[in-house]
């Protein structure tokens, strides 16, 4: 009889312990599972118990299509597994990354004490936000990209670090206090939040501002440094300084001012501490001023003029409002906000500094002098209305970039023989259409430029000379005589006023002749003496509001 049983006694010890150990294997450390609520959490520690917020896979793409959880979102307080009840004490690395579908309200249980790296980046969480006093970590890029939260952000009071780009392009509103218990403020935390407004408060706690970490903040009015703060202070027109107030970290973008002197305390200027002023329009840089970091003027889209000291030793302003190196070598920047249409490189530059013009809307037309050697990183990008471009001979690089977004370029002349004697990085002309452009090159250059990787994409590639940018721009129109040994004369009607600028080139990229126009009206005649020139070809180029016409020229 004994005998009998003992198959199912053991039959039943098998399934006691069977289910005992998946029991126990789903309550190790690391392991995840999935709640009554939808969510996923991993567990953290037995003793106490407590779990993070996990994805749904530890891999992008972190949720499933059609699984992601959608409307508002509440991080509890507690959950309960196989009846042993887990603190929620973190939100962990992508928890919610990318779920667009959450639209809702975003609650924050009391129980959490570190939000992980991109928890909840480009979710559409709308209405405001309160970080629970529990919370002491906000970890990198955790809500970047939530532009549609729609209320105040409310940071609780034992937070220790804010992470680099941890609320970059968040839609909150209102203004903004930073706790004393904060110590560490990320590199751009806090960029291009667009609708904080009024007084942004920084702690005593705070011994560390990244660089950009309130770049773009388009409404703060003034930034407020409690007094016993070791590191960073405020002065009366509410920039934010280091202690000793030699550094300027950031420019409350939302003042009023159209005009600013920086304090001659100042020494350096930080990178985007300007960047995106709309409102300014002149900004004067004292003799003090050693250091102007990269960006730290970009996009200003207000800037008519810059003006500085004639007594700084690094920097210096030409009359055109450009902001340069003391030579006047390297353009630093160009004042976007000013209305001119067309512009020449000044003689004197070698570079064309990085993002130097970006975003300036209001230019037609550029030519860069002979002397030019290098042109910058993305230093054209998005100029809409430029049509045309000269780019003498004695260019050697041109960055990424650099002619990018440039919807309205037509014309581009490029006096180099050979355009594999210039370094040239990828996308120079990236998502502008050159395939409906004309590239005009040097004489016999044409095969060269047609093999050439980025030139080779230009709709049309003529010799210098050859046909007129825009035939119906100009009526009448007259060149003569050509070859000339002594004067050209030049004639056409116009029907409107417009700005005239005519100029003439050796093909080396030698300027020989310059001559302004202002609001010229009906019929126009000029001449030019010639007479004293070097025997050979020459580039005349005339530049109007409207566009271009390039011709050849033979002196004999």
């Amino acid at each position: 009889m004994k005998t009998r049983f003992l198959p199912k006694i053991v039959l039943l010890l098998v399934i006691l312990l069977g289910t005992n150990a998946v029991t126990l294997s789903a309550q190790n450390i690391g392991e995840k599972f999935q709640h009554t609520d939808g969510l996923y959490y991993r567990i953290t520690s037995l003793n106490p118990a407590t779990v993070e917020i996990a994805p749904q896979n530890d891999e992008s793409p972190y949720w499933n299509e059609g699984e992601q959880p959608t409307g508002g979102l509440t991080i509890p307080e507690q959950v309960t597994h196989y009846d042993v009840i887990y603190d929620v004490t973190a939100i962990g690395n992508n928890a919610f990354s990318d779920c667009i579908g959450l639209t809702g309200n975003l609650i924050i249980g009391n129980n959490v004490k570190s939000i992980g790296n991109n928890a909840f980046s480009y979710c559409n969480f709308t209405g405001g936000l309160i970080i629970p006093n529990s919370v002491t970590n906000i970890g990198d890029e955790v809500f970047i990209g939530c532009n549609e939260f729609s209320g105040n952000l409310t940071i609780g009071n034992n937070v220790i670090t804010i992470g680099g780009s941890a609320f970059e392009y968040t839609g909150f509103t209102g203004s903004l206090t930073i706790p004393n218990s904060v110590t560490t403020i990320g590199s751009r935390a806090f960029m291009i939040c667009n609708n904080i407004s009024g007084s942004l408060t920084i702690g005593k706690g705070v011994t560390f501002i990244g660089k950009s970490a309130f770049s773009g903040c388009l409404h703060v009015k003034k930034f407020v440094v409690l007094n016993d703060n070791p590191n960073y202070s405020n002065n009366e027109d509410g920039l934010l300084l280091n202690k000793e107030q030699t550094i300027l970290i950031q420019y409350p973008l939302g003042n009023f001012r159209s005009y600013y002197i920086i304090p001659n305390t100042v020494t350096t200027i930080e990178t985007y501490a300007f960047s995106y002023s709309y409102k300014l329009k002149n900004i004067t840089i004292p003799y003090s001023v050693s250091t102007i970091e990269s960006l730290a003027f970009f996009d200003c889209t207000g800037m008519t003029t810059f003006t500085v000291s004639d007594n700084n030793p690094n920097y210096s302003s030409n009359e055109d409002g450009l902001l340069l190196n003391k030579e006047q070598t390297n353009i630093i920047q160009y004042p976007i906000g000013n209305s001119r249409t067309t512009y020449i490189i000044p003689n004197e530059v070698t570079s064309i500094g990085n993002f130097s013009f970006f975003h300036c809307e209001n230019l037609i037309s550029v030519t860069i002098n002979h002397g030019t050697s290098s042109i910058g990183e993305l230093a054209f990008y998005k100029c809409s209305k430029l049509t045309s471009v000269i780019i003498p001979g004695s260019v050697t690089s041109i960055k990424g970039f650099a002619f990018g977004w440039c919807f309205q370029l037509k014309s581009v002349t490029c006096l180099v023989n050979n355009p594999d004697d210039m370094n040239i990085d990828d996308h120079i002309f990236y998502n502008t259409p050159i395939n409906d452009a004309t590239l005009y090159v040097p004489q016999g250059s044409v095969p060269l430029y047609e093999s050439a990787e980025q030139w080779q994409e230009f709709g049309t590639i003529k010799e210098i000379g050859i046909g007129i940018d825009d035939p119906t721009m100009f009526t009448n129109f007259s060149l003569y005589p050509n070859p000339a040994t002594d004067y050209v004369f030049l004639s056409w009607d116009s029907s409107k006023g417009e700005n005239i600028h005519i100029s003439m080139y050796q093909l080396s990229g030698n300027k020989v002749y310059e001559q302004y126009f202002v609001s010229h009206t009906g019929s126009f005649n000029h001449t030019i003496s010639v007479k004293d020139y070097a025997k050979g070809t020459y580039l005349l180029t005339i530049k109007t509001d409207s566009g271009s016409i390039t011709k050849k020229i033979m002196v004999k």
